[in-house]
Formats: structure tokens, sequence, C-alpha cells
């Protein structure tokens, strides 16, 4: 017998879930609660575009008999007697930590919040629906952190790719069975609509607090936030691809600009989106795309052995092949380079390599390498971090993925911690040293 589920609920990993419960042959969808975007909403994708018959109201959902109740980003309390229909439980999916923050606008909270308790990682929970808003018991919980440079985009990207692989590991389950939770902690803040942030930033702010309330805001085509100057709205951005002029810097990277003003659509469409990323700052890197002048200092990089033996490709670069090579990927929409120095010197501390690029599905595929002598001292991961949070937010990449050897386990614990999972290997596809060695896809 089909498990008989009911889904409520909206945006793009409302459009995932529900995708997928059309494709288990265990599950009978009885009804979908779901409502047309708006034209200038965000997000594209949305459980309306799968077309699937009967769409109900809220009323009508309620007088139903189903199995499992599954909402993702509805937008309306359940009611406790819809909650007690559910045999196997109403679902839903809640970024946050372990339920630590409640209600609406977390990424932007999760921001601000930082700061201010020290808590500088966010996350997502799958927790079974209560008569209290996110509130109910946890089935599972993960989290990730948050960077100096995240914006309110960028990080709920983070969350929202974390929520996609909950959901396919746990969605199989609960359609067979009610599972195992636990109670989350209690007395955690509810945020409610009216408890959003003035986006008009007070002029007599400290630099710090500015810069955090201006990325707490920036997401997707919301309104970013603004000063008032002579009557004015100045609007206002952490991103430099986006400046015009700096408003406040708060140092170590973390800068503030007023924003260009808004082009045309048409305008917009006749730019490369990698026109829009040529140059980045961490608190002690100067990043940009590469130029002909990096050249010689990349091959030594490249043809450094211990370089070598964690590439894919493990041939010796000449002056040649390098040049050939720059002229080739210097026009490529599919591949980039970028250079990282320390801040204020022409001191190269590594590249970042950004392959297949796709901004149709929004996939790429990254690498980085780094001068034997800035090695262990953290300058990887503030590499990592400060690329990925641009990958993410100004290129709106949905997914980025990487490979290393199997045996280079200090790489893959940092792949880890900046956000990568393993998804599997490519066995016994590389040799090195006289045998054959494994690749790890994250």
């Amino acid at each position: 017998m089909k498990t008989r589920v009911l889904f409520l609920g909206s945006r793009v990993l409302g459009h995932f879930v529900l995708d997928m419960l059309m494709k288990m042959p265990e599950v009978e969808i009885v009804g979908v609660v779901c409502k047309e975007p708006a034209q200038d909403s965000w997000w594209k994708l949305d459980p309306y575009n799968l077309n699937v018959l009967p769409v109900l109201t809220h009323k009508e959902a309620s007088e139903l008999d189903f199995d499992l109740g599954v909402s993702i980003n509805y937008w309306k309390i359940i009611e406790p007697e819809m909650i007690a229909k559910a045999k196997l439980g109403f679902i839903n999916q809640h970024h946050s930590y372990m339920l630590s923050l409640r209600g609406r606008d977390m990424s932007t909270h999760a921001i601000l919040n930082a700061r201010k308790s020290d808590q500088w990682f966010h996350g997502t929970t799958l927790h079974y629906t209560d008569d209290g808003l996110d509130t109910g018991p946890i089935i599972a919980t993960e989290s990730c952190i948050i960077t100096e440079y995240d914006t309110a985009w960028s990080l709920f990207q983070r969350t929202e790719h974390i929520a996609k692989k909950m959901l396919s590991e746990w969605i199989p389950r609960l359609v067979k069975n009610k599972v195992p939770s636990v109670q989350p902690p209690q007395g955690f803040p509810l945020h409610l609509r009216k408890d959003f942030p003035n986006r008009c930033i007070e002029n007599t702010s400290d630099p710090i607090t500015i810069y955090d309330q201006v990325r707490s805001m920036e997401f997707g085509n919301y309104e970013s936030s603004y000063i008032i100057d002579k009557g004015q709205k100045k609007y206002l951005t952490v991103s430099s691809s986006a400046a015009d002029s700096v408003y406040v810097d708060a140092k170590q990277g973390r800068v503030v600009y007023y924003k260009k003003a808004k082009v045309t659509e048409d305008k917009k469409n006749d730019k490369s989106p990698l026109e829009f990323f040529s140059l980045e700052t961490t608190a002690r890197l100067s990043i940009r795309l590469m130029e002909r002048r990096d050249l010689e200092d990349l091959r030594i990089l490249h043809n450094d052995s211990d370089t070598l033996f964690w590439l894919t490709n493990v041939q010796q670069i000449s002056e040649m092949q390098q040049d050939n090579w720059f002229n080739s990927i210097s026009i490529s929409n599919s591949s980039k380079r970028y250079v990282a120095h320390i801040k204020g010197t022409n001191e190269l501390v590594g590249m970042f390599r950004v392959d297949n690029i796709d901004f149709l599905n929004g996939n790429c595929f990254v690498g980085c390498d780094i001068v034997r002598n800035w090695r262990s001292k953290g300058f990887g991961k503030e590499f990592y971090m400060c690329m990925l949070s641009c990958i993410f937010s100004q290129w709106r990449m949905h997914r980025v993925e990487l490979v290393t050897l199997s045996d280079n386990k200090r790489a893959i614990e940092l792949y880890k911690k900046i956000g990568f999972s393993i998804e599997g290997y490519r066995r016994e596809s590389i040799y090195r040293s006289g045998e054959y060695r494994d690749l790890v896809i994250m």
C-alpha cells in the first residue's frame, strides 16, 4: 500500500522535495497546497511549476486523510488538528541549527547574532511539527560555519545545499515509518516579520556594526540596506563588484560600499556573470583575476613537486606551454583563475581554479594551490571561504564540486569544515608512487 502524502510549500527547496516525492513509487500525492510565485520573486523553481493535481486550498487540505504531511517553506501555521491526522507525522525543514533561531529571515538574524553572541555557525533542521512555531521534535540537524564575509544570500545557499542532502537521505525513511526524534532545547528567540531590522542604516553606528547590518540584508533581489543623504536613498553593499565608492571601511577586508546605480535588465543581460567578479579581499589577502604578469610565479607553483603530487596532471609546464594555456583560458567562459597575494604586497600565496562553469544549471568545479611557504597558516581556508562566498552570492551557483586524493587527509578535513561532504570515490583512478589511488568526490 502506498503512503499518502500531503505537501504544503513553496520556493526552490519545496520544488526539490515535491519532485522527489513524485518520483517515489511507494508514494501517493493526495494533495498539494502551493501558489504561483510573484513575478519579481528571487526564485524561479517552485512546486507550482510541477503542475501537480490536485492543488488545494489550506482548508481543503485540512479535510483530507493522509499518512505523512510535508511542509517546506509553507507560509501558514499548521493547525494541531491537521498535524494529528498524519499517522507518520508532519515534517518541516527549518534553516537553523537545533532550531536555535525560530521564525523567518534566519540568515539575516544568524549573521547579526554571530558577533553579538560569538556564535559563528548556522545550519538547518528537519523536525516534526507540533503546535508551536519551529519547536517540534528534531529528526536531523546539521551546522555550517558563518564567515566574516558571508552575506545573507551566501549563507542561505549554504544551508539550502545541506537541507537538500538531508531531505534526500531522510524522506525515503519517513514515508515508511515514524523515526526517533529528540526535543529541541527551549527558550530560543522567535523572529517574526516585524522583527526584521531596519534597512535604513544609522550614520552614527560603528564601522563593524554597519558592515554586519549591510551584509545581513544582502539577499537575492530584495532591497538593499541604505542611508538617507539629503533626503535621498543611497544603497549600500559589501560586494566590490557592485561597488561605486567606499562608504565605510571596517578593516581586514570588511568594506561597505555605495552601490552602483541600477541598470536595466537588458543591459544586465548583455554582460557575462563572470564580469561581476573581479576583485575581493579578506583579512590578509588581496584576490583578483589572474593576469599575464602572474604566469612565472604560477608556473613555479605548479612545477613544485609537492604541488604536482596532489594534482591529476603531474606534467611539468614550460614557459611556452604556460603562455599558450594563458591565452586559451583568458577568453574562456567556462574556466577562470584567481590569484591571492599578501595584502599590500606582490607576494603570491596561491591560485584558485574554477572550471566547468555552468550558469544555466548553477554548477562549477573548484580547486586551490597554495605556495609551499604559506601552507599550514590558514590561507587555504581563507582563500576558499572568500571565493565560495562570491561564487554562491555573485555567480548564484547552486552546486560546487571538487576532487582530491583519498590520502590527502588534511585537505579533506578542511573541505568538510567549509561545507563540503564526500559524495563518492573514483576507485584507483590516479597513479602515484608506484600504486593506484582513489579520488574523493566532494
